[in-house]
């Protein structure tokens, strides 16, 4: 029932009422709100997390108020007025916005709820991307906005001012932004041919010079990296106060040197010619400053998987002054050592997860990455066998007592598991009429989705100990669409594992990298890989560094690079070192979808290519 029926119900009521006896003071203060009184908001009924509603909707609500006679109600979206009246009906662009509903008395006296309205653009609708240096932009000049669906926008609309679309492709768009129009944060709106219009997200019109990132990690002595835009207007970097010395400057990238620093947390601010704050990009909005986490030897990240008495690989930075590396407090051999990797041997040891932690000849910690942050101990989760667990029980499977997971394995499989991993079920037959079974999710098998007859049940022998699951492209599909299960008949499950892929060879030769003599393939490479790697499998680079002034590469589909797609210069071009013998690009969805849309290359300057091999 709506608030204001309940109001007039209970008006009605204590029209009965009052032949009997008289409202008490403070019903009367409520039901005769005059022009003096205090707004209020009544609604109870405001969805939880905001408004949503596709594009072709308008937003339809209902704000009650009181006093209601003496009270105006307004309706912002990101600050600017959109509706007045206790009624919205209105259509809306595709976007997120911040909702005011404001409700003002006669007096001035003002009260007002916040919440999100979201948007959804209709499919065949251009969308926009979220490309963060495409939404930083100066007056005066020619933008590139990426997105789907934009060869149909025709204008772009910023601030009431249309602009013509100068080239427009499936993919993106160009435009150029009137010199005259004030710096600030403006909707763009994206508009065809018919004059229908999108929502094309937030544009930030801004001439300062810009980094990219805002959070850095450097092993000392070590050097920074920017990427942004009038990087070589800056003047000045300093890290705790302490000034940086500027190696090489471009407009699009720069490179400091730091100072003498301690381990630890800094601050890091930047100045141009002209004195102005350099700004950095955090959380989509400009700030003046960054922070910066330095250490003398650094391990790149802070979760492992390792075997009892096996071999486990770090990648880091000055990595040659490891001196010590424990596990549960257990010192572990180093088996090879470089700048920039180490090998250390597990001792023999139970299952579990354990500690990791390591120190310099000087007995100094070694740092370990988590969530950007350096921190002193990291985690390694040990088996007794080459695989990792997922569960472990005793499940007898029938058709009507399948194992199903509530989400808890699913997850972790999620993290694991990639295009021809080998998902293994540990089984003992019970009947001895028959047995079969199979890895699935929704009933359709786990390696290529096929459903009854045409499942891929596995019959199951007394004498099996395991059955194996051969992990594709499907699988993947499928883990990311539902949890797992295990139906069939006449067995139990006590076991389910996985086992990674082995590392396999795509290509072998030499061939020397620069900006002139990529790295291409003719479509054979591509076809082999297409059919072996999925999202979470890495394509291993080896490589030589060959170049005395400085040395990147990266994995590619058109230029773009194949873990995230961006672009110069924010591909993800990898720094290669004299020591490092290989570079990793671990495949994401958007690998998939460049892969698909052309060939592999390995772009970059200053080395040889000598293999490449997926994982």
């Amino acid at each position: 029932m709506k608030i204001k029926n309940i109001l007039t119900t209970c008006l009605v009521c204590c029209g009965f009422v009052a032949a009997f006896t008289s409202c008490s003071k403070d019903e009367e203060a409520f039901f005769t709100a005059g022009p003096d009184d205090v707004p209020r908001i009544l609604n109870t009924d405001f969805p939880d997390g905001g408004f949503s509603i596709d594009r072709d909707q308008n937003l339809k609500f209902e704000v009650l108020v009181t006093p209601v006679d003496y009270t105006t109600v307004k309706w912002y979206t990101d600050g600017d007025e959109a509706w007045t009246g206790a009624n919205i009906d209105k259509a809306f662009e595709a976007g997120d916005y911040q909702l005011k509903i404001e409700a003002t008395t006669v007096q001035g006296k003002k009260t007002s709820r916040e919440m999100k309205l979201t948007v959804s653009p209709l499919d065949g609708d251009p969308v926009a991307g979220n490309d963060i240096m495409e939404r930083y932009q100066e007056a005066g000049t020619t933008v590139t906005l990426s997105g789907s669906n934009m060869a149909y926008v025709a204008k772009v609309k910023i601030n009431g001012r249309e602009m013509d679309v100068t080239s427009a492709t499936a993919d993106h768009i160009q435009y150029t932004i009137p010199a005259d129009i004030p710096e600030g944060q403006y909707r763009l709106s994206l508009i065809n041919a018919e004059g229908v219009s999108y929502g094309g997200g937030i544009v930030n019109i801004s001439g300062q010079a810009i980094v990219t990132e805002s959070v850095f990690i450097s092993a000392l002595p070590g050097q920074l990296t920017f990427s942004g835009r009038k990087l070589d207007e800056v003047a000045a970097v300093a890290v705790n106060g302490q000034p940086c010395t500027i190696v090489s400057q471009q407009a699009d990238k720069l490179v400091v040197e730091l100072p003498a620093l301690a381990d630890g947390n800094y601050t890091m601010q930047a100045t141009t010619k002209s004195g102005a704050n350099v700004m950095f990009i955090k959380d989509g909005a400009l700030v003046d400053a960054a922070s910066v986490s330095v250490a003398q030897v650094i391990i790149n990240q802070s979760d492992f998987i390792g075997m009892s008495g096996g071999q486990v690989s770090f990648a880091g930075s000055n990595l040659n002054n490891v001196a010590t590396l424990t596990v549960g407090g257990q010192a572990c051999t180093i088996v090879n050592q470089t700048a920039s990797s180490l090998v250390v041997q597990l001792p023999e040891m139970e299952e579990g997860t354990f500690d990791v932690k390591a120190t310099t000849a000087s007995g100094s910690a070694v740092k370990f990455i988590q969530d950007d942050q350096l921190v002193d101990v990291a985690s390694i989760k040990v088996s007794l066998i080459a695989e990792d667990i997922l569960w472990q029980g005793n499940h007898a499977v029938d058709w009507g007592t399948i194992w199903e997971d509530n989400g808890t394995v699913t997850t972790e499989l999620k993290k694991l598991a990639k295009p021809r991993a080998i998902l293994r079920l540990y089984v003992k037959r019970t009947d001895t009429e028959y047995a079969k079974g199979c890895a699935a999710v929704g009933w359709a098998d786990i390696v290529k989705g096929g459903v009854d007859p045409n499942r891929g049940d596995v019959n199951i022998n007394f004498e099996d100990t395991y059955v194996d699951f051969v992990l594709t492209n499907k699988s993947m599909e499928l883990i990311n669409s539902g949890n797992l299960q295990v139906v069939g008949h006449g067995f139990n499950v006590t076991k389910i594992t996985i086992i990674q892929p082995s590392e396999e060879e795509l290509w072998a030769g030499k061939h020397a990298i620069d900006w002139g003599t990529i790295w291409e393939d003719n479509g054979t490479v591509t076809s082999v890989l297409k059919g072996m790697a999925g999202v979470g499998s890495v394509l291993r680079l080896y490589v030589k560094r060959t170049a005395d002034d400085y040395c990147i590469g990266c994995a590619a589909v058109g230029w773009a690079d194949i873990v995230k797609g961006g672009v110069d210069p924010n591909r993800g071009d990898v720094t290669i070192n004299f020591e490092d013998t290989y570079v990793d690009f671990k495949f994401t969805e958007k690998s998939m979808e460049l892969l698909n849309g052309g060939n592999l290359q390995v772009v970059g300057h200053g080395f040889d290519l000598l293999k490449i091999t997926i994982q």
